[in-house]
């Protein structure tokens, strides 16, 4: 009868510790883009037998110090801008190969103009540029100055939507924003090119008009990475992600219709590689 009992026990406890729900961490603003599409992930994965616990909080540096102590399975979202320096308390290094499930979304940068008639010639014309307080966005303002050949003035705004009153107000000639394919899809600006892989909204890409230019292909990403999973279960999750990403029609939706994302579309060190570079532009 004990040793039954002892069974029964180990049971339980093996069947409680399987059922304990895996805490998912989204350290973006609650109203935004990306905490959407981590809660379309996680309702996805549960409903594929997951457990997920999905907390949107604002907080990297809750998400970095939980990263750095939990001893159970744990996920954390993160972007490429989630820091702004290296320096910064909640600054963590980039994703690995053995950390990173899967990219999840990449959002291509634009240049863009109120002039709907502006070409990419016009670029090499010197003027001013809007652009975030990111350092990835003043990277990459300075390196298209550089590969034009122009010495355009570039002006930083806190935020994207000040960036927008900047150059719909005609306050600068450009804008470097996320946004552009939202601006062309509501008949609000011209963008004269894009830093993704697929066109959107018929907007040229950088790739093809400058493909030796080291920065052609620079989106920004949002990224899910996991500590303390098994190898097995972590290619079981990475699957489970692809497959959503693939196939959910919600999740599609969101992505192509709401965002304008581009599609992945390439292997976890592909990945890595994109992370690492928008990395190496902080400082």
């Amino acid at each position: 009868m004990k040793k039954i009992l002892i069974i029964i026990c180990s049971l339980f406890i093996i069947t409680k510790t399987s059922a304990e729900a895996i805490l998912l961490h989204a350290p973006f603003s609650t109203t935004g883009n990306a905490q959407n599409i981590i809660k379309i992930l996680a309702d996805e994965l549960n409903s594929k037998g997951w457990n997920l616990d999905t907390k949107v909080t604002g907080n990297p540096m809750l998400g970095k110090s939980t990263w750095n102590s939990s001893k159970k399975p744990f996920l954390l979202g993160w972007a490429s801008d989630t820091s702004s320096s290296i320096t910064e308390p909640h600054y963590m290094k980039p994703a690995s190969e053995k950390d990173l499930v899967t990219s999840l979304y990449y959002f291509d940068l634009y240049v863009c103009s109120n002039n709907k008639n502006k070409l990419i010639k016009d670029f090499s014309i010197p003027g001013k540029i809007a652009i975030g307080q990111d350092p990835v966005s003043l990277m990459f303002a300075k390196s298209l100055n550089k590969e034009f050949g122009v010495k355009h003035k570039i002006l930083q705004y806190d935020g994207s939507k000040k960036v927008g009153v900047a150059l719909f107000s005609g306050e600068v000639d450009w804008a470097l924003t996320s946004k552009g394919a939202g601006y062309v899809a509501d008949g609000q600006a011209t963008c004269i090119f894009g830093t993704g892989t697929k066109s959107q909204k018929g907007i040229p890409l950088l790739k093809d008009e400058r493909p030796k230019f080291r920065y052609a292909v620079l989106p920004g990403v949002v990224y899910l990475r996991a500590t303390n999973f098994s190898k097995k279960d972590l290619e079981k999750l990475r699957t489970d992600v692809v497959e959503i990403q693939k196939n959910n029609v919600k999740y599609l939706n969101y992505i192509n219709d709401k965002m304008y994302g581009t599609p992945i579309g390439i292997d976890i060190k592909g990945q890595v590689d994109i992370i690492k570079k928008l990395d190496s532009a902080l400082k």
